[in-house]
């Protein structure tokens, strides 16, 4: 496998199951503005009260292969491992991305451990060998990575976006990337509480 970063904003995606796992894989695509819907006879409460939106839907029944159709994405989050495996053969047939949440292996998506500080995400996977493991290196990645760089990419976004507005020759917009002040002097600034100050820094790359 290798690491992507996928958008799922408004792309239908399927989770068969309705228990603890379905519902942690449901917050996270809901985070992602993905459209959501559920295949179980029987959901919890968080589940429930997350149907009566518009971005998830709860389908009451026992899982058919029809459940899948136009689905871009979807999640074995059934207790039964037979069940996610008949899941996952039916997605890889007709050609859906998968991912069985007892299996890794199992399916072609892992979800990975990560944090985010802005537009900063740092993902970790063992591809289910050692979760422990995973969970470690992102408290340690956590405790390197804090809050500061969330401020320093919201910055260097803004920055980025206007050297494309306002510079279309390709040399001189170089030329003004090249005069972006080095991350480390602007993430003191921020640490120091100075974040207008690093952003008056930044933007003056292009002046």
């Amino acid at each position: 496998m290798i690491p992507l970063l996928i958008s799922l904003s408004d792309k239908r995606c399927i989770i068969i199951g309705g228990g603890a796992i379905a519902t942690r894989r449901m917050r996270c695509l809901l985070n992602e503005n993905a459209q959501v819907t559920i295949v179980s006879p029987e959901v919890t409460p968080a589940i429930k009260d997350a149907s009566k939106t518009s971005q998830v839907t709860w389908i009451q029944e026992r899982y058919n292969e029809t459940h899948t159709d136009g689905a871009f994405l979807v999640i074995a989050a059934t207790n039964s491992s037979d069940v996610n495996r008949g899941i996952m053969r039916d997605a890889k047939r007709r050609g859906i991305l998968c991912n069985d949440a007892g299996d890794a292996e199992e399916g072609d998506v892992i979800f990975p451990g990560f944090i985010q500080k802005g537009d900063l995400i740092i993902s970790v996977s063992t591809q289910g060998a050692s979760p422990s493991i995973a969970k470690d290196i992102l408290h340690q990645m956590d405790a390197v990575y804090g809050e500061e760089y969330g401020a320093l990419m919201t910055i260097l976004r803004d920055v980025r976006n206007e050297i494309k507005l306002k510079i279309s020759d390709p040399h001189e917009r170089k030329n003004a990337l090249n005069r972006l002040a080095k991350e480390d002097v602007l993430l003191e600034m921020i640490r120091k509480g100075r974040v207008e100050e690093a952003r008056q820094t930044a933007f003056s790359c292009i002046w």
